[in-house]
């Protein structure tokens, strides 16, 4: 009996806690992913850094390049304007050496012929003819170039002057190889010419005035071309002689 009842509270207590486990409210396992998230920020923020470190640089490497650049234009700039000064200042002081410069020669001539009664009753006559050989000059005067009359690019490596128009200087006479030719003389016309020293330079006055009008009306336009010329290469060989070259000269008129 005693067993039967032993068994009996064994059952009871077994049941009893079969209906404690079965009425036990289930235990939810969550994970509040605190780990996870965690990990996964410290990647984003390793990444962001990077990113930034990236940006960093390469804006660095923008400055820096510009900064160079810049620096090398301004150098370039500099070489440039110390260039100029020096351009300018050879060139007025070779303008001012210069000071009225020839700048073209023509040959020019004249001939008079002259004539007297002579011989016999002054019947026959005598002639004589002189050729007055001279050289035409034309000038541009250099004397009172300065800087504003000068523009330089040395970028480019152009130059541009303002010149002072060409005059005509006068003629001056080659009396080495002015011709007398010999007398001429009629049948009756025998002797020679003789001139007074007046009456000589009365025909070289009226020689070099002929000379000089036909140097003004047939060789003034010419002597434009001439006097650029002759500047330009005044420019180039005051340039040379302080080692400055390749400089093209482009000449303008005041």
């Amino acid at each position: 009996m005693e067993n039967n009842n032993l068994q009996s509270e064994e059952n009871q207590q077994n049941d009893l806690q079969r209906n404690q486990q079965n009425n036990t409210p289930p235990i939810n396992v969550t994970f509040s992913g605190r780990g996870g998230n965690s990990m996964i920020g410290h990647i984003l923020e390793v990444k962001k850094l990077i990113i930034m470190a990236i940006i960093v640089v390469a804006v660095a490497v923008i400055v820096v390049s510009i900064f160079n650049r810049d620096r090398g234009s301004m150098l370039n700039f500099s070489r440039m304007a110390e260039r100029q000064v020096i351009v300018t200042e050879t060139i007025i002081t070779g303008f001012t050496e210069a000071q009225n410069l020839i700048t073209m020669e023509a040959q020019l001539q004249h001939s008079i012929d002259i004539a007297e009664r002579a011989g016999l009753f002054r019947l026959g006559t005598r002639e004589q003819s002189f050729t007055f050989v001279g050289d035409g000059l034309f000038t541009t005067d250099l004397s009172g170039f300065h800087s504003d009359h000068l523009i330089i690019d040395s970028f480019r490596e152009r130059i541009w002057v303002a010149l002072e128009r060409p005059v005509f200087y006068g003629v001056i006479v080659d009396f080495e190889n002015t011709i007398i030719d010999d007398v001429a003389t009629s049948f009756f016309g025998w002797g020679t010419i003789t001139l007074a020293p007046e009456e000589f330079n009365e025909l070289l006055r009226q020689a070099q005035l002929e000379m000089e009008l036909l140097a003004l009306q047939e060789l003034y336009e010419e002597s434009y071309a001439y006097t650029e010329r002759a500047v330009t290469e005044l420019i180039n060989v005051v340039l040379a002689a302080a080692g400055i070259g390749g400089y093209s000269v482009y000449v303008t008129w005041r």
